[in-house]
């Protein structure tokens, strides 16, 4: 009799043992799906957090960016944030990156000359679930800084003696054997986005300063020149000026 209840705790134990073994294996074919959307799961939990694949012309983010009432938030406050890469001749566009060649060979074949550039656009989603566009960077396709990629992530800052929550727009060089970043902080102030300071952090030997911030200057031009604040009517242009320096 002893044995026989020996023998029936044991297998009550591989039972339970089995059971977590399958839940894991869920959790684990859950994170690889999600992946495949651009969506990490991180834990049991479920905390959604941004997977970032620099190679993907368009990526999603959940991102806690402001406290306005603009936006569609999550279960965790955040908002849904987009940001496409696009490959234009004129009026006409290719879609991705990868269709650059494409792009360049239908340009050629035209009879008169058109523009040739790529557009990075940011949108966030609002309330009717649909996507806003709030910034956006338009290159040359022959612009060999267009090499670098832009990532996004929130932000913390100090203003005015106040904590803010804010978007910092980065863009990676990407040069082999050292870093570069650049990054453009906003907040949102009274309904309208404003650009509050730049950072630039360096890890090449060859460049002394390896990290600074500026909050004046913001645009790359003279101080004063054009103003930080952007009303909500109007898309934030981000300038060549603005986001390749130091």
């Amino acid at each position: 009799m002893k044995n026989f209840i020996n023998s029936f705790y044991i297998v009550l134990i591989l039972i339970f043992v089995s059971c977590k073994n399958e839940q894991n294996s869920k959790i684990i074919f859950k994170n690889q799906s999600q992946k495949e959307k651009g969506i990490v799961v991180k834990d049991i939990n479920y905390k959604n957090v941004s997977n970032i694949d620099t190679e993907l012309d368009s990526t999603i983010y959940k991102l806690e960016i402001c406290s306005s009432d603009d936006y569609y938030t999550d279960e965790k406050e955040r908002e849904t944030v987009l940001l496409i890469r696009q490959v234009f001749v004129g009026d006409s566009c290719f879609g991705g990156y990868i269709n650059i060649p494409k792009a360049l060979t239908y340009s050629q074949k035209m009879k008169r000359q058109a523009e040739n550039y790529t557009k990075i656009s940011i949108s966030i989603q609002n309330k009717e679930k649909t996507f806003d566009e709030v910034w956006f960077w338009k290159q040359e396709m022959c612009d060999g800084e267009m090499a670098g990629k832009v990532i996004l992530d929130e932000g913390r800052f100090k203003y005015k003696n106040h904590n803010e929550i804010g978007i910092k727009i980065s863009y990676n060089y990407g040069f082999p054997g050292y870093y570069k970043l650049n990054t453009l902080n906003f907040i949102k102030e009274k309904n309208k986005w404003k650009i509050i300071s730049r950072e630039s952090f360096n890890t090449s030997q060859d460049h002394q300063e390896k990290y600074i911030i500026e909050t004046g200057n913001l645009h790359g031009h003279y101080q004063g020149e054009l103003s930080d604040t952007f009303p909500p009517s109007e898309k934030i242009e981000i300038t060549n000026e603005m986001i390749i320096f130091n």
